[in-house]
């Protein structure tokens, strides 16, 4: 498998919204569900806003897109029901391995990411991830944060084995959802 991780182009977005589509919770049946699944969709105008504000990644094999990873700034992330309950409580957030307590300047967002069915278990998760944090990093950003479904086993245990640590919960829409972060 040859992979090309790049920065999202215009001309990605609607390989981008088809791999999101393919892969709601709500349009899955709940045997696929366990094999991970996106909790929440964002509009072509929201992944080029994503871009916009810190970066939206794509992982393509032969100029097909087979994955994509957003990582924007917790204050753009504020706008967004479910994000504004963790950034507004960013600084009660422990993260191992840091004495330091986070900060919302100093805090990037990671998600939504999707990897294509086809593509799970490829290390596609991996190179997205690290290429993402790489220019959260870049722009000076020290933490990371993101959430997933307490109920979505998969996605959980791909980024636990990233250099991601549980911080805690939050419920939206009587849902529960792990609080995931890192240090960059």
């Amino acid at each position: 498998m040859s992979l090309t991780i790049t920065r999202m182009l215009d001309s990605d977005i609607h390989q981008i919204m088809n791999i999101q589509s393919e892969n709601q919770r709500k349009n899955l049946t709940p045997s696929q569900q366990k094999n991970g699944y996106l909790s929440i969709a964002f509009s072509v105008a929201e992944f080029k806003d994503f871009n916009n504000d810190l970066c939206v990644v794509v992982a393509k094999e032969q100029h097909e897109v087979v994955g994509y990873c957003c990582v924007s700034s917790a204050a753009f992330n504020a706008q967004f029901p479910i994000l504004d309950q963790i950034v507004g409580g960013i600084a009660s957030y422990a993260i191992p391995d840091t004495k330091d307590m986070p900060t919302e300047g100093k805090s990037c967002i990671y998600g939504p990411v999707c990897i294509a069915r086809s593509h799970r278990g490829k290390g596609v998760l991996e190179k997205l991830s690290a290429f993402g944090l790489e220019i959260a990093k870049d722009r000076g950003y020290a933490y990371c944060f993101s959430f997933i479904a307490a109920d979505n086993v998969r996605s959980l245990q791909a980024h636990m084995k990233l250099s991601f640590h549980t911080v805690g919960t939050v419920n939206h829409n009587n849902n529960e959802y792990v609080v995931i972060a890192c240090t960059l």
